[in-house]
């Protein structure tokens, strides 16, 4: 049941950027950029992600990663990019007694997903939400040795923010992100700071 809705917002999410663009841009709410000459702009951010559901303030149930966007602004009010970023999706350590002596258990899965993005201005809110592939990494570390494992699954995206300008090039912000892996049942929320710089 799952896996049915989360096709559902996906397909959603796919008519609306595809055969509602024009309607979308059109609506009054929907801000024109400031500079109307097509550009590109790169964002670096400063991520801290806690899964989802909450399950309060503790040390342990957040994480804190990187992330780029890199965005192409037509000139037109809808813009396009590609998102990546790094998400420690579970990371698990157990001590225990053997007969052996002691041992130490490491597993850790890591994503870093890959995303298809699109962007527009409505008032002064920055919304942008994708859909793309992850690469997820599982490793496990045990009595001395590990053992890794690679596989790709899809995921989407999407945030809301605030962006303010401190130049024509520079400018600095914040966006409440979400990501969701509907394989893995996982979704993640989480608040980036960041920086950007137009080209």
């Amino acid at each position: 049941m799952s896996t049915i809705r989360e096709t559902k917002l996906i397909l959603i999410f796919l008519a609306l950027f595809s055969s509602g663009i024009e309607d979308v841009c059109a609506c009054p709410l929907v801000r024109s950029p400031e500079n109307s000459t097509a550009g590109f702009s790169i964002q670096a951010a400063f991520n801290v992600f806690s899964k989802l559901p909450f399950k309060g303030f503790n040390h342990a149930g957040f994480d804190y990663s990187p992330s780029i966007l890199f965005l192409g602004k037509p000139g037109k009010k809808l813009n396009i990019g590609i998102d990546i970023t790094q998400i420690c999706l579970n990371r698990q350590t157990i001590d225990t007694t053997t007969t052996y002596g002691s041992a130490h258990f490491e597993a850790t899965l890591n994503s870093v997903p890959i995303v298809a993005v699109f962007n527009m201005k409505i008032w002064k809110i920055d919304v942008l939400g994708g859909i793309g592939i992850s690469h997820i990494k599982s490793m496990v570390d045990a009595f001395e040795s590990r053992v890794s494992t690679v596989n790709w699954h899809y995921c989407y995206y999407y945030s809301f923010g605030y962006t303010q300008n401190l130049n024509k090039r520079m400018s600095i912000g914040a966006d409440l992100k979400s990501y969701s892996f509907p394989k893995l049942n996982k979704s993640f929320v989480g608040l980036a700071l960041k920086i950007g710089y137009a080209i």
